[in-house]
């Protein structure tokens, strides 16, 4: 499988995005901890929408440790802005056409930080975040993102999902190689990513050149992505 590693573009553009990161971690994510992460997640998605180039090398505070709903909120506003620059096919959200169903397989750390989504908008379409424990409970997912903790489970994931319309999101070494679209991945203290064009074309999905020149490209080419 061919991989394509974008450089240049894949980190913060000064060191003002990289301290305005982590005062966020500082400033939100001390006491009540249900609002705090609401709040901190509210003001993560409104710094990355417009400046995209802080979805890849997202600074963790040293203090936050892996697994955290801390890093899961971070994770949750990358999460949020992959659904804003990905088309899906026009037959595939006619059944709901003003709801983006965002399917999520973790634990209670990860639940929580997902739900700082629920109610926000993407191209007009309300995000609803539903838990899924059991695969066969699967349908009706727009997105899928997937816990490290659910490696054993990728065979039926995948074999539930295969050619749905259906953004998959993982968290783990191996995810996209084994047909997973996007996968998130730790280094030290930062948060890279990977996409599989291949897998996202089978789904019928077009994930916007402005994602693809931050990411690792697994398989697949640029001729692929929505402008």
């Amino acid at each position: 499988m061919r991989v394509t590693k974008h450089t240049g573009t894949g980190r913060f553009s000064s060191t003002y995005n990289q301290h305005a990161i982590s005062a966020l971690f500082r400033s939100q994510l001390l006491g009540n901890k249900e609002e705090k992460i609401k709040v901190f997640i509210e003001k993560l998605t409104r710094v990355c929408l417009p400046m995209l180039c802080l979805l890849i090398g997202i600074v963790l505070s040293a203090d936050i440790r892996a697994g955290t709903v801390e890093e899961y909120s971070v994770k949750t506003a990358l999460v949020f802005n992959f659904a804003r620059f990905t088309d899906w096919p026009p037959d595939a959200l006619a059944d709901s056409p003003e709801t983006l169903y965002l399917c999520v397989l973790g634990d209670d750390a990860i639940w929580d930080a997902f739900g700082g989504i629920e109610g926000k908008r993407v191209n007009g379409r309300r995000i609803v975040v539903k838990r899924v424990r059991r695969m066969r409970k699967s349908g009706g997912c727009d997105l899928l993102f997937v816990s490290g903790s659910d490696r054993h489970r990728l065979p039926k994931i995948f074999a539930a999902v295969g050619g749905k319309p259906v953004l998959t999101i993982g968290e783990m070494a191996g995810f996209t190689e084994a047909g997973g679209i996007i996968n998130l991945v730790k280094t030290e203290n930062r948060i890279n990513f990977e996409v599989n064009l291949d897998a996202a074309q089978q789904a019928g999905l077009k994930i916007s050149s402005r994602i693809l020149k931050l990411a690792t490209i697994v398989g697949g080419s640029h001729g692929e992505e929505r402008k």
